[in-house]
């Protein structure tokens, strides 16, 4: 994914991105790489992407190997940012430890600060949560504001809370986080998020923003439908069964006083 960072161009931070990727990978033996998760193609001389990530296993290893990449301040940027999320991704024990310690971290456009938010949402629970929501907080950057909000679609069990969250959010000027929250709805996929989706919906202009907006809405539609559907064949069948239940039942008493 790209991210547009002020003063930072898309297109500028993706090349970056590949840059510094590029560096570490030619620089750090392959096996020790793959042995961490993250993907490196065959045949290329190391392409690391931000969207392919590491962690894809709940496993302590994974997580302790990662460690020691996001700990090593020689790494590139992109290279610890994805560490991070790996330590999440692979329910870490440590992992709320380790990553609070390096969430603040300066880096090229805050890309540690990023993945560490996104391992705390893989990773889950009250501690990680706790942290998560500091960075809605208008003293970060936009992106690590949507970020941080995009994590609510990782708490499902904190139903209520996340959802008076993201409707005061999706009333928000700054569309980065507006998509934030359409992002964190998408993920949760419960009824309620229509209501914030509206919010947006009503007040927005931009197709940049709206057209997600109304995508995830008409998913989360589609799918209350299928729900309503299954729910309606579900009662007639019982109400069939019942229905043969009687008419057996009346059949044996007939049989039984022709007998």
């Amino acid at each position: 994914e790209t991210y547009r960072h002020p003063g930072v161009g898309g297109g500028e931070l993706t090349h970056r991105l590949q840059q510094d990727a590029q560096e570490t990978i030619d620089r750090v033996h392959r096996p020790a790489v793959a042995g961490v998760g993250i993907p490196v193609e065959a045949g290329a001389s190391g392409d690391l992407r931000a969207g392919s990530i590491v962690g894809e296993h709940e496993d302590e290893r994974v997580g302790e190997k990662a460690v020691k990449y996001l700990s090593n301040k020689g790494e590139a940027y992109s290279v610890r940012a994805l560490a991070a999320y790996a330590i999440g991704k692979s329910k870490y024990s440590k992992a709320v430890e380790v990553i609070s310690k390096y969430i603040d971290e300066p880096s090229y456009a805050d890309i540690i600060r990023i993945y560490c938010l996104r391992g705390l949402g893989e990773y889950g629970g009250d501690e990680a949560y706790n942290i998560i929501k500091r960075y809605w907080s208008k003293e970060y950057t936009q992106i690590v504001r949507m970020v941080a909000l995009e994590q609510l679609g990782n708490f499902p069990e904190k139903k209520k809370e996340v959802f008076d969250v993201l409707s005061k959010y999706a009333y928000e000027r700054n569309r980065f986080i507006r998509r934030g929250v359409i992002n964190a709805v998408n993920k949760l996929m419960f009824p309620e998020g229509i209501k914030v989706l509206d919010i947006i919906i009503d007040r927005e202009k931009m197709g940049f923003v709206w057209k997600p907006a109304r995508l995830v809405k008409r998913k989360i539609t589609e799918a209350m439908e299928k729900g309503i559907e299954y729910k309606k064949l579900r009662e007639e069948l019982e109400r069939i069964r019942e229905e043969t239940r009687r008419i057996g039942e009346r059949i044996e008493a007939i049989e039984r006083k022709g007998l």
